[in-house]
């Protein structure tokens, strides 16, 4: 996870950078580091205080509902795996 968030926080970063936008929810690289550093805040706070796991599924449900209300244009239209790529040239 740790990984994975400083990604995001690098790729947040240049883009802001790069970018002349002053509003922060403009661009949906914004929206999706928002909800990524609060779902990785969240399992920081497990990893100290052994959350249970209703809670942590509870608090996880509310940031995507959350997420889905305030900004319903965001859409996923394409996820294309690699290695589904190498299993169908194989058959």
């Amino acid at each position: 996870g740790l990984i994975v968030f400083i990604n995001l926080f690098l790729l947040f970063i240049f883009q802001n950078v790069l970018t002349e936008e002053k509003f922060f929810f403009n661009s949906e690289i914004n929206i999706i580091f928002l909800i990524s550093t609060l779902i990785f805040l969240l399992g920081s706070l497990d990893d100290k205080f052994c959350l249970r796991p209703e809670l942590k599924l509870f608090i996880k449900t509310l940031i995507i509902l959350l997420f889905i209300i305030l900004f319903p244009n965001i859409i996923i239209s394409n996820i294309k795996f690699s290695f589904f790529e190498l299993f169908s040239i194989v058959n």
